[in-house]
């Protein structure tokens, strides 16, 4: 198993590990080429391998299972969502390390007026769909609902 450690979308000021809060401690997301994943994720500097304290940090664990090349995902799964300091650099680097590994945009980066806030949405090359949220937005809405 390799756990994952989400820091942001985009590399800039870790401040945002501080100031937000982690309601999720761990998720384990079924792929069917690790090494495609790892590298998606590294390239994207989305993720960092390594194993985070679980009650400071969110851990995404990505497990590959051997000679299993696909997985059924199910009515039930939606979406993973992380919080980003910028959504249009992080849906450029999206772009560029889709291109190479596979994945694409769903949702260009943009204001999305009916939850007031800057986003943007894309799959990964095991179809698992990652909505990146602007984090100063997602934060006033946390307020909001206090």
């Amino acid at each position: 198993m390799l756990l994952w450690r989400i820091l942001k979308a985009t590399v800039g000021s870790s401040s945002r590990m501080a100031s937000t809060p982690e309601p999720l401690c761990q998720m384990m997301l079924r792929v069917a080429d690790l090494d495609l994943s790892i590298k998606f994720c590294e390239q994207y500097t989305m993720a960092m391998v390594g194993y985070g304290e679980m009650n400071e940090t969110i851990v995404l664990e990505l497990i590959y299972t051997y000679n299993v090349t696909e997985y059924t995902k199910g009515n039930g799964f939606i979406e993973v969502a992380v919080s980003t300091d910028d959504v249009y650099k992080s849906a450029a680097a999206v772009l560029l390390v889709s291109k190479e590994l596979g994945g694409k945009i769903i949702q260009p980066p943009g204001p999305i007026p009916v939850i007031n806030a800057k986003m943007t949405s894309f799959v990964d090359p095991d179809d698992w769909k990652i909505v990146l949220i602007d984090n100063e937005d997602f934060l006033k809405q946390l307020q909001k609902k206090e």
